[in-house]
């Protein structure tokens, strides 16, 4: 006589001998009492059907889905578990009989309150010694929830695809006003160049060398930045003890508040006032705390 063995996915070594050779109904409930257990606390669902489709177990996840019924079996399966009136199209247990071997396929549900959910089925024949289908064991897989997941994720890619859409135009606005800035500082540029600097030539000539020094600080400071073609950026260019002179300058600090702050010499101090003033490229005329305001 065949000896009957659990499927590969439910397979415990421990139980194969209990499991006997299903001639009758009777003999599969109730000689395996040890393996309908270990189905009743496996949290996933767990049915068996018989071969007209009529259910006569349930573990309690598959009774916990379906408590909204009054009564669970017996019943047949697409009574029960979809309150229809024929089998389902793709039925898993049909094609496992039909084919004698384990099946399956997802199928829709009602959960609790009527929700809709989807469950995939594993259905595995049961043969007896004849080789004949008596019983089919169902294992039911709740993918409800990862469905909901994927239904999700694609909500969540299309609304990235919508803010990428949406990123794309204003990197396009972006361009268009840096090249509208690009042409204002030309304009500026060239203003500057034809007007403001024949201007302050005529008032070095014909202006106190005082007010002279500080309109052109002024003018100097006020469009440098805009109009410098390529502006040094500080951090880059100078050494750790010239940030720190350099940070201190911008706080308003003289040479020798400097001094005394970080343990130097006077004389150190404008040393490091010179280089940063180099490094920058800015001549003696320029403001260098004000420049410092502005670009650090």
């Amino acid at each position: 006589m065949s000896e009957h063995r659990l499927p590969e996915w439910i397979y415990v070594p421990e139980l194969e001998e209990s499991i006997i050779e299903a001639e009758t109904l009777e003999d599969f409930l109730g000689s395996n009492s040890i393996l309908l257990n270990v189905l009743n606390n496996i949290r996933e669902g767990i049915s068996i059907l018989t071969p007209d489709l009529t259910v006569v177990y349930l573990n309690e996840p598959m009774k916990y889905w379906y408590s909204q019924k009054k009564s669970f079996v017996p019943k047949k399966c697409y009574e029960l578990f979809h309150d229809a009136d024929k089998p389902c199209d793709n039925c898993p247990a049909l094609q496992a009989i039909s084919k004698g071997k384990a099946c399956g396929s997802q199928v829709p549900f009602k959960k609790q309150m009527d929700q809709p959910g989807e469950m995939h089925i594993y259905a595995t024949p049961i043969h007896n010694s004849e080789g004949k289908v008596v019983l089919i064991l169902e294992y039911v897989q709740n993918i409800s929830y990862q469905k909901q997941i994927l239904n999700s994720y694609d909500d969540i890619m299309e609304r990235i695809s919508v803010l990428d859409a949406q990123n794309r135009l204003l990197l396009k606005s972006l361009a268009i006003r840096e090249r509208e800035y690009q042409n204002l500082r030309t304009t500026l540029k060239e203003n500057v160049d034809n007007y403001v600097r024949p201007a302050m030539d005529y008032l070095k000539h014909h202006t106190d060398e005082k007010d002279y020094q500080m309109i052109s600080s002024i003018l100097e400071q006020a469009f440098y930045p805009l109009i410098n073609d390529s502006p040094v950026k500080v951090t880059d260019t100078l050494t750790s003890r010239e940030m720190q002179v350099a940070n201190l300058i911008k706080k308003g600090y003289s040479s020798k508040q400097i001094a005394d702050e970080l343990f130097v010499t006077k004389k150190a101090v404008d040393y490091h006032r010179t280089n940063i003033r180099k490094k920058l490229g800015l001549d003696a005329k320029t403001n260098l705390q004000v420049y410092l305001e502005m670009n650090m």
